[in-house]
């Protein structure tokens, strides 16, 4: 092999569904190194052929330049037995239970993928699925790992011949796009009533939508993690009719505003506030209005008493063609009755949102993580972000630098109160989106389906549970089904106690000290982030 040898190289951390075999592929092109890269259970793995230097320059771009979207936890290079390539190439991922891989979250939509998206002249142009390596779905659509497509909601979209040129092509931005689709081949919407899904209007799915939307009508759309319900936050009587239906008389509704521009007509936005509404996690953020709003927002209705409002700008790219349509801040809230988890599945809209909704803009492709919006604000002081709610964008992995976490995996069923759980296991953290609160049974099957995902990427034994030591919570009561079913111990921690570790957990992950904990994820009344915790 001309004196070359046979190198592998080990990538951890979130290297799955950020375009990180794309990147390889090209590094090797331009170092002219054959060999393969392939998805693993427990990260990325690279074999190649090279002289010692070589590698060991190769190695370090892997880690230095990676993909914008990935975070390397950790990397090795070694040699390994000879082998012989010719050329480049991807190989057949390995298809085992996860193994100390970092879950990818779902991604707000990027500048370049916005681009096309509104120009007339891309072929993508108003396509509401447009995504590319960097951008879109990822957690909300898995099925299965590794993040292959064959094991998303999007295997039951064909390529078409022009989409499957583009990811076959090393220079293209959709190479090895696992979500790549287009209006020829992909996911298709459909605007109906409320009451029956099957009632399809015709003409164009958006236009209605906005038509609609502009008239003052409350309409449900499915979004990333589930349908939202959106109305025009300027009409008053729209937010009223909102309230009254959803049974929701004065919590605040977070407020999707067209743009940044718009936005900052109303709030008090600072840089990291901006950032943090841009960046791929694009959250609800806590915002100070102004004491004159200039877009007309209907601020007493929409946030009564409050001086702030939860806003975000559009993450998904049917959320940013209907508010380009409306121009105008929108109420959008999780599409269910309150107390009662998001609706996510076709099937179930015109029972659960028959009477909230006027009508329904939809699609075809399917949901398997529903998820709400996540919510965060900045303490006012170190301007740090604090959490209130923990999904989209940041579900399910969760990376706390230096925890000194067991050997043994570690299950925790999180409280019952805006709940979440959590795994510890092969050195990672996973921590499920918030869930909602566990007295109602529908939100307990929510529960329940987002678990048994987690248990089948897994396939592992934990070797304890831990749970709220209160007697009559529902997630204890999973803890005593799970520990029986595994017959493993089963450990109780005191609610207070748990807050402490959480808070002890947090501080860890911002500051970088030492600890030993398992963090078991809920939501706190003072907006902090976990529930149930094991030392």
């Amino acid at each position: 092999m001309n004196g070359r040898s046979t190198y592998h190289i080990h990538l951890r951390g979130r290297v799955q569904g950020v375009g990180f075999r794309p990147f390889v592929c090209r590094l090797a092109a331009n170092a002219g190194l054959h060999g393969s890269v392939r998805n693993g259970a427990d990260g990325v793995h690279v074999v190649f052929n090279a002289r010692p230097d070589e590698a060991q320059a190769f190695f370090q771009k892997t880690v230095s330049e990676a993909p914008e979207q990935s975070i390397v936890t950790g990397a090795d290079l070694r040699e390994t037995t000879p082998q012989h390539f010719t050329k480049f190439s991807i190989a057949v991922s390995d298809h085992a239970p996860a193994s100390g891989l970092l879950l990818t979250p779902d991604f707000a939509l990027c500048n370049d993928c916005e681009t096309e998206l509104l120009s007339p002249h891309n072929r993508r142009h108003r396509y509401a699925f447009i995504t590319c390596t960097q951008c879109g779905p990822r957690y909300s659509i898995l099925t299965g790992l590794p993040f292959d497509r064959e094991q998303t909601a999007m295997a039951d979209f064909d390529l078409c011949e022009t989409c499957l040129k583009e990811y076959n092509e090393p220079a293209d931005k959709r190479f090895l796009s696992q979500t790549n689709s287009c209006p020829d081949c992909g996911v298709k919407l459909f605007f109906s009533t409320a009451n029956n899904l099957s009632a399809v209007f015709p003409g164009n799915a958006l236009d209605n939508a906005v038509v609609k939307l502009k008239n003052g009508c409350i309409v449900a759309v499915k979004g990333i993690g589930g349908y939202l319900l959106l109305c025009d936050a300027t009409n008053a009587l729209s937010v009223e009719i909102l309230r009254n239906r959803k049974h929701r008389p004065t919590k605040p509704f977070a407020v999707l505003y067209p743009d940044a521009d718009v936005l900052a007509g109303d709030a008090k936005l600072q840089k990291d506030e901006l950032d943090l509404l841009k960046s791929p996690v694009s959250p609800v953020v806590l915002l100070s209005l102004k004491e004159k709003i200039a877009s007309g927002l209907a601020a007493n209705v929409v946030a009564p008493g409050l001086d702030r409002i939860g806003a975000m700008l559009p993450y998904a790219p049917v959320l940013l063609l209907i508010s380009k349509g409306i121009n105008r801040p929108m109420v959008a809230t999780s599409a269910n009755i309150s107390g009662s988890p998001i609706v996510f599945r076709n099937e179930a809209v015109s029972e659960m949102l028959g009477s909230i909704a006027d009508f329904v803009l939809s699609n075809n492709r399917g949901i398997n993580m529903p998820q709400d919006d996540s919510v965060l604000t900045f303490s006012p002081q170190e301007r740090l972000p604090v959490l209130f709610r923990r999904a989209r964008g940041l579900a399910p992995s969760l990376l706390v630098p230096d925890l000194n976490l067991p050997d043994e995996s570690v299950f925790c069923t999180g409280a019952d109160m805006k709940s979440a759980f959590a795994f510890a296991h092969q050195g990672q953290v996973y921590v499920s989106q918030f869930l909602g609160d566990m007295e109602h049974f529908d939100t307990q099957e929510h529960y329940r389906h987002v678990l048994k995902q987690f248990l089948s990427w897994f396939q592992v034994r934990p070797g304890i549970v831990v749970a709220d030591l209160h007697p009559g919570y529902f997630s204890r009561k999973m803890a005593g089904e799970h520990a029986q079913s595994w017959d493993v111990p089963v450990r109780y921690i005191q609610h207070h106690e748990a807050h402490f570790a959480a808070v002890l957990a947090e501080s860890v992950a911002h500051f970088g000290h030492g600890a030993h904990a398992v963090v078991g994820h809920g939501v706190h009344n003072d907006g902090r982030t976990s529930d149930a915790v094991a030392f």
